[in-house]
């Protein structure tokens, strides 16, 4: 009985790992109460930090959708380029397209991206609120500034 218990538990280990690191990634663990400024500074630190830059998304380690969001090549890596995705290229969206929040893929995938266009950001844990996603889209509207 006493092996049968161990053979268990050793089994359920691997399991429990897979669980706690799939439950890490992408997460949404923003501030509560952190008020977001429309600068690429305070969205660096209050968004992109907190809920992005993962080792399994857009973190240097996730890489995904071939954009990193850590230190100082976030901005290069939103602004100005070409999303990877297929359906936003068709639609002529850019990452980030300064001066137009509506042709700026990032706004899609935050708040709901259309078909094709793959999953809502962030991809596990919570939306990030409307203060946050408004702060980004007046960035935007303001000329995407590297402030």
């Amino acid at each position: 009985m006493r092996v049968i218990r161990c053979a268990a538990i050793t089994a359920a280990i691997p399991m429990a790992l897979a669980l706690v690191i799939a439950c890490t990634g992408c997460s949404s663990s923003t501030n509560p109460g952190v008020t977001v400024e429309p600068k690429f500074s305070s969205i660096q630190a209050n968004i992109f930090n907190l809920n992005c830059t993962t080792a399994s998304c857009h973190g240097a380690l996730g890489n995904r959708g071939g954009m990193i969001l850590e230190g100082s090549v976030a901005y290069n890596n939103l602004v100005g380029v070409v999303p990877e995705n297929d359906s936003a290229k068709a639609r002529h969206l850019l990452r980030v397209f300064p001066g137009k929040p509506d042709s700026s893929f990032i706004i899609y995938k935050l708040t709901g991206p259309r078909s094709g266009e793959g999953d809502p950001m962030p991809k596990t844990g919570t939306s990030l609120d409307p203060q946050q996603i408004e702060a980004i889209r007046t960035w935007i509207a303001n000329g995407a500034k590297n402030d």
